[in-house]
């Protein structure tokens, strides 16, 4: 995702219409979702794992990222893409989840303390954000007009846990937005700008330890060159 370096930070309109496979993968990397899966693991318990927590989930990130109308749009788009599926651990096509699978996963979701572990993961994003854009939201509104949660207390659980996927979904694309490098001019060179270089520091851990490989290759190599000789 390269981005003109005249677009704002987050340049919604360069996201790609449709997320190619390296955007996803991405995308997937930044959202730091380990507590909430494990946490959905351990209340699972010993019960049927037909569908594992990280399926279940993959489909619903999925939905949001790839704009499908309806959860069950994606699990179509699953059924006919293997790369797609392999990506979020389904092996073969009949192991894709039914509707009421994930259904119930929702239903799951959007009880405590689950649904506070999905805030959490959107607020860790923001605040990452935050740290490297210090004056992020501050002049940001919401309308919730047209939000209406059903009335019933398992609509309204479906309700707000897919809300919250909703939110960490484009929480993680903001992210990517800021770290995707920036051209300049018409054939200029693409460089990351210094927020991008603060978020690969948060984000993703420093590639160090293969520098430090090889040196210690080298110093063996000097000390069986001094052995011979």
């Amino acid at each position: 995702m390269h981005i003109q370096a005249t677009k704002p930070l987050f340049a919604w309109d360069s996201l790609e219409d449709s997320p190619t496979f390296k955007t996803i993968q991405q995308l997937l990397k930044v959202i730091p979702d380990q507590a909430l899966l494990d946490s959905l693991r351990v209340a699972r318990g010993k019960g049927r794992d037909d569908v594992p927590v990280r399926v279940a989930w993959g489909v619903l990130v999925l939905s949001v990222a790839l704009r499908h109308p309806t959860i069950e749009a994606c699990l179509g788009e699953l059924r006919r893409n293997e790369s797609l599926r392999k990506l979020i651990g389904i092996e073969s096509e009949e192991a894709v989840p039914q509707k009421w699978n994930l259904s119930r996963f929702l239903d799951r979701m959007g009880q405590e303390p689950h649904l506070a572990q999905l805030h959490g993961i959107f607020d860790a994003m923001i605040q990452r954000l935050g740290s490297v854009v210090p004056d992020l939201g501050r002049h940001t509104a919401g309308d919730a007009t047209s939000l209406n949660a059903r009335r019933n207390l398992t609509g309204s659980r479906r309700f707000f846990a897919l809300l919250g996927v909703i939110l960490v979904v484009h929480a993680a694309f903001a992210t990517l937005l800021a770290m995707a490098p920036r051209w300049e001019g018409t054939l200029g060179q693409t460089k990351l700008s210094p927020i991008a270089k603060a978020l690969y520091g948060k984000v993703k851990p420093p590639a160090a330890p293969r520098r430090r490989k090889a040196a210690s290759q080298g110093r063996e190599r000097q000390t069986r060159l001094r052995l011979v000789g």
